[in-house]
């Protein structure tokens, strides 16, 4: 080979070699970052991940065809009750104001107004059943929609809709809650639903609270640790409740300044029952309701909640009204453990506690129980409702499911994400105890209808610290039969 040749080749193998190390140079520049810096492969991979999953759900749409609806006056008549704090302002505000809630309103409102040229009225009234009848006996088209008390919608049925012959009612989406379209149907007809057009359905939502401090100083078990690994369950917060009981003042008599370890108002006791994972009753496959046989498992429910009941380590009264043991007072006073409460009271009663307190779900029966069950108060839980007499109903549920879809977007994450997160709640757990607690709503059929005064008597006996269930159901399972076809016969007419 010449000297050339040689020298050629020379030059070619550096060059291949200056190709080689920039490739080189180049796939290490796209390697991640070492440990020490800011940004790891893992993390790197989970933020892939997070844009493959945005970029596969794109954000909703409205599911019809926005409309003119030529200044449509929509009007709202609702249930309100002064005394318990019980307020609908939301279709009155009229301006921002700088408070989170209140500017979500007034802008999911504007959207509306702007979007669809609509305008809103509501005109509030206690114990709406007498108006809601005479409208409809009268064929009178004074309202659109209905704001009952869960209690008070049941004897209203007869006067509204059926609200799943509509096809402007987007019941199996999100922004209604879909535990209550499962569980309150009757006959496959819906008549009462929940969702996210108003926020004050989830003032009825019963739970749990505890002082986190007394907790600390008794030295005993994470509840949110009990809670995600499933095994909050009513044994468990039985022994918590009794090892935080003392009679602190020594007068040999538990009374408002001693140490409780549970304290709550009665109407929470079915809150327990649901909790366990019961029902006072249930639908068959006919979508037909029967109420809750005589069984072992309901039993053995209650002389768990009773066994600590009667030996004074929680207290258990109807209300406020004075009386020196309420949970009103003892909690607030950071002198008990627990409490069973609803979400309203926590908004309302618990903002300036000095304590921290967390949020839970109630506890199941036993860990062998799928999930947590949340109960819905039938007095502090509203509803919406469209009475018969509406005049274009498909133009009713057509408004009523943009409240609700843009109630979703705008109003809803300022009411969970901004004010109970936040502004209410004092810890990153009780986030998501919220969580659990929002998506295991139950609606019981036989708490609200009450046939046969089903769930009022169990509320009774319990509260007497007996467990006389068996003789109980037996004595009013006639009178609860009878009640259910005498109702199913009145909506298949």
């Amino acid at each position: 080979m010449s000297k050339l040749r040689v020298i050629s080749f020379i030059f070619i193998l550096i060059f291949m070699f200056a190709i080689f190390s920039s490739m080189l140079i180049s796939c290490n520049s796209q390697k991640p970052e070492s440990p020490e810096s800011s940004q790891t492969a893992e993390e790197i991979n989970e933020a892939g991940t997070e844009q493959e999953q945005t970029a596969s759900e794109p954000e909703k749409t409205f599911p019809r065809e926005i409309r003119d609806l030529g200044g449509y006056n929509f009007r709202v008549l609702i249930d309100e009750n002064e005394g318990n704090a019980l307020f609908y302002e939301d279709l009155t505000i009229e301006q921002e104001e700088g408070e989170v809630y209140n500017d979500a309103l007034y802008r999911r409102n504007l959207e509306l107004i702007e979007k669809f040229n609509v305008k809103f009225s509501s005109v509030s009234k206690e114990d709406i059943s007498k108006d809601v009848k005479n409208i409809v006996n009268s064929g009178s088209d004074d309202y659109d929609l209905i704001l009952p008390r869960l209690f008070t919608a049941w004897n209203l049925i007869p006067y509204c809709n059926n609200l799943m012959q509509y096809e402007n009612l987007s019941l199996k989406e999100s922004w209604y809650d879909q535990n209550c379209v499962e569980n309150l149907s009757i006959d496959n007809k819906l008549y009462i639903i929940t969702g996210d057009a108003f926020m004050k359905h989830y003032d009825g939502i019963m739970l749990m609270i505890f002082n986190k401090q007394l907790l600390a100083d008794l030295a005993l078990s994470d509840p949110y640790s009990l809670v995600r690994d499933g095994k909050w369950t009513l044994d468990i917060m039985g022994e918590m409740s009794k090892g935080a009981t003392m009679d602190i003042d020594g007068n040999g008599k538990m009374d408002r300044y001693d140490r409780w370890g549970y304290v709550l108002q009665s109407d929470i006791l079915v809150g327990m029952i649901n909790g366990a994972g019961l029902q006072f009753m249930y639908k068959d496959e006919n979508d037909i309701p029967y109420s809750m046989p005589n069984t072992d498992k309901m039993n053995a429910t209650i002389d768990k909640i009773l066994s600590f009941y009667n030996d004074y380590s929680w207290d258990c009264l109807r209300d406020g009204k004075g009386e020196d043991k309420s949970a009103f007072w003892v909690f607030p006073e950071g002198r008990a453990l627990f409490n069973g409460i609803m979400l309203h009271y926590i908004q309302w009663q618990l903002r300036g506690v000095e304590f921290d307190f967390g949020i839970l779900p109630f506890p199941k029966f036993d860990e062998s129980q799928e999930r947590y069950y949340t109960s819905t108060n039938d007095f502090h839980t509203f509803c919406y409702m469209m009475p018969k007499s509406v005049s274009d109903p498909e133009n009713t549920a057509y408004i009523f499911d943009a409240m609700g879809f843009y109630g979703e977007k705008i109003i809803k994450p300022a009411y969970y994400d901004v004010c109970l997160t936040r502004k209410y709640t004092r810890d990153e757990e009780s986030n998501d105890m919220l969580d659990i607690i929002f998506k295991s709503t139950s609606y019981d059929l036989g708490i609200y209808a009450n046939f046969g005064n089903i769930a009022g008597s169990m509320r009774t006996m319990m509260e007497k610290g007996t467990n006389t269930y068996a003789s109980t159901y037996e004595k009013q399972e006639s009178k609860i039969t009878n009640e259910i076809v005498k109702f199913i016969d009145n909506i298949q007419e």
